[in-house]
């Protein structure tokens, strides 16, 4: 199932929310041999609106991934709605999270290994997930190039 990738930046994690106007910047395809997920190939959005190969990871987010899908497959709060699948990128964090977004729900699974302050595989709501990573970020955002370089 491709699924479409979203970035978020610090200062939208410290304001505890998703932009109105986030856009995606990629999709991803889970690949199969076997019967087996075995890697993820992703494509951005170049300048021309047309996908470009962004490249191929076989790491742990894979099995993640396939993990968080079969739990959203079960989740009683997700029954009924119409949700759609997206990946969730907070990169100054190393957060990848599964996002199921509807009309009126946005549910985050962040995928393992996932940063300290959110335990993978858990299902947050965006409140509780921003609210759980807000404190690194503050942190985060006020690291300047001297405190990278002990100057």
């Amino acid at each position: 199932m491709p699924h479409r990738v979203y970035v978020l930046g610090l200062p939208d994690v410290i304001a505890g929310r998703i932009p109105d106007d986030i856009q995606p910047v990629g999709w991803r395809y889970i690949l199969e041999w076997g019967g087996d997920a075995v890697a993820t190939a992703e494509t951005r959005i170049a300048s021309d609106d047309l996908p470009a190969f962004s490249g191929f990871n076989s790491g742990p987010y894979v099995a993640s991934t396939v993990r968080a899908l079969d739990r959203a497959a079960n989740l009683s709060l997700a029954r009924g709605r119409a949700l759609t699948v997206r990946v969730l990128r907070i990169p100054a964090l190393n957060l990848v999270a599964l996002w199921l977004h509807g009309d009126d729900v946005d549910l985050f699974t962040p995928l393992e290994p996932a940063p300290p302050g959110v335990e993978p595989g858990k299902q947050y709501q965006a409140s509780e997930l921003f609210a759980a990573l807000r404190s690194e970020a503050e942190k985060r955002i006020h690291i300047g190039p001297s405190d990278l370089t002990g100057g």
